[in-house]
């Protein structure tokens, strides 16, 4: 959350950067494959997609066992391929999160955007930042009602990406990043399907967590220099 914030008040000063490094495999697609098995052993499935995560139990007569409403960390994957990974209360989007498109898709009103990072509070409201399919911010600031608020697009961002980086064990990081590492929100997938998902700070995990293993198994917690605190 802080680091997002922080790389959101960069964007907003109108601050120039040199050009971006090369490398992004975003396009390849390959990592969808890999992020698509994350999903093989969800938590809960309802008529729209199927959900991983944090879920915390309700109780609606004060008795135990009522039902459980996803709360914390998650990842939600609708029936049309779309993925949103991030802060859940109550079933709904909160917090800070990443969306991601299905191919060939692109959010509504948005012009060519394909991969939104930052805040809801049940739709894309507060700070945020919206990137085409080759990882290239075209909006960075205010969102209301999953609306832009401000200019669009925008440009003289190139040195701040959403980049994917293929790794040869099969392994892929996917997120924001800075001068091509890792820098912000973003998630790591295991070609075996573990996946862990959150802040990141010159190329290592630094900042709160989820790991969420293939088969189900959920930690989380504060990580330093990619190692868990």
């Amino acid at each position: 959350m802080k680091k997002l914030l922080l790389f959101l008040s960069l964007l907003l000063l109108g601050v120039e950067f040199s050009a971006a490094q090369n490398g992004n495999a975003l396009e390849k697609g390959e990592w969808r494959k890999a992020l698509d098995k994350c999903f093989e052993n969800y938590t809960e499935k309802d008529n729209y997609g199927v959900y991983k995560g944090e879920l915390e139990e309700y109780s609606v007569y004060k008795s135990e066992g009522d039902g459980t409403y996803r709360t914390g960390s998650g990842m939600y994957k609708w029936n049309d391929g779309s993925i949103y990974i991030g802060g859940w209360s109550g079933w709904q989007r909160e917090g800070v999160g990443i969306t991601i498109m299905p191919e060939g898709y692109v959010f509504s009103y948005s012009g060519n955007a394909v991969f939104y990072v930052g805040e809801y509070y049940y739709s894309r409201s507060g700070l945020g930042v919206y990137y085409d399919r080759y990882g290239n911010v075209v909006y960075a600031g205010d969102f209301k009602d999953d609306y832009p608020t401000e200019k669009y697009p925008m440009s003289g961002f190139d040195n701040y990406k959403f980049e994917c980086k293929e790794y040869s064990s099969g392994n892929y990081f996917v997120g924001m990043t800075k001068d091509g590492k890792p820098d912000g929100l973003g998630f790591y997938v295991w070609s075996n399907g573990n996946l862990w998902f959150g802040e990141w700070e010159n190329g290592e995990r630094n900042g709160y967590g989820i790991h969420m293993s293939y088969e189900g198994k959920i930690t989380t917690g504060e990580w330093k220099d990619g190692k868990k605190q």
